[in-house]
């Protein structure tokens, strides 16, 4: 069933739950779009972008998020936010691990957390009017946001253990809840755009081995663990808290933010 009509507009009412891809209905609580249509529909030409208005509850909920996580000088300014949607088969990929992780560790919804993360930057994506992505090789920001974050597993796989750079715990996907931590990976490879992007993303953690000391050989979470937690801290080898999973279906890229620097 649909939610009741809904009578504002979607750009300058006051805070609202619309749904963004009827534009009519308020979303299901709990969910993004309003009915399991509209949510077929999303996700029959996904993954894409979808501008989130400035008053929507998911855009001021990931800003707020953002800001107050944010932990240097010179936050830069947010110039949109945009949803990204999952095909049917990336959802059902993503919520099945869910599920099993949520059986046997019995922790609520697996653990699941959100988490920031960014990708190298090979084109404009997320830059006004720019919400096509691209198929250029060297744009892991594009092929991340296409492929579910397997591309970004595939490229740590590869990454010879030499010196460590970038595998400090191992060969997977990182991500963290410092906005600025992640922004300092934020980077664009073709031109000297003012714009970077970082994603926020839905992460099941499941449960978590916590550590304060480099892991640089794993390729799989201890056993009896779903994935690897980095304590920073005084006595820590790391200056921000991390996170890393091993399995390509723990995490998806959930939102892009633009940034203005």
């Amino acid at each position: 069933m649909f939610a009741p009509l809904y009578g504002g507009n979607a750009w300058f009412a006051p805070p609202n739950d619309i749904c963004l891809q009827c534009m009519r209905f308020p979303k299901r609580k709990n969910f993004t779009f309003c009915s399991k249509g509209c949510s077929d529909a999303v996700a029959r030409d996904a993954p894409r972008l979808i501008k989130i208005p400035p008053n929507h509850v998911m855009h001021q909920n990931v800003k707020r998020d953002f800001e107050s996580s944010w932990c240097a000088p010179n936050r830069p300014c947010i110039l949109d936010i945009y949803l990204i949607t999952w095909s049917a088969s990336s959802r059902s990929s993503f919520d099945n691990y869910r599920d099993i992780v949520q059986r046997w560790s019995r922790l609520p919804n697996g653990n699941e957390v959100k988490r920031f993360r960014a990708e190298r930057r090979a084109c404009h994506l997320g830059e006004p009017g720019q919400l096509s992505l691209c198929r250029r090789h060297d744009c892991r920001l594009c092929y991340a946001i296409r492929t579910g974050f397997k591309s970004t597993l595939a490229h740590k796989r590869s990454v010879q253990p030499m010196g460590y750079a970038g595998i400090r715990l191992g060969h997977g996907i990182y991500a963290t809840p410092t906005s600025s931590k992640a922004f300092q990976y934020a980077t664009n490879t073709r031109d000297q755009s003012r714009v970077k992007t970082v994603i926020y993303s839905r992460v099941v953690l499941g449960k978590a081995f916590r550590t304060a000391r480099e892991m640089p050989l794993l390729r799989n979470a201890p056993s009896g663990y779903d994935s690897v937690e980095a304590l920073s801290g005084p006595e820590s080898q790391f200056d921000d808290p991390e996170c890393v999973v091993y399995n390509a279906n723990a995490i998806r890229p959930a939102y892009l933010i633009s940034l203005l620097c």
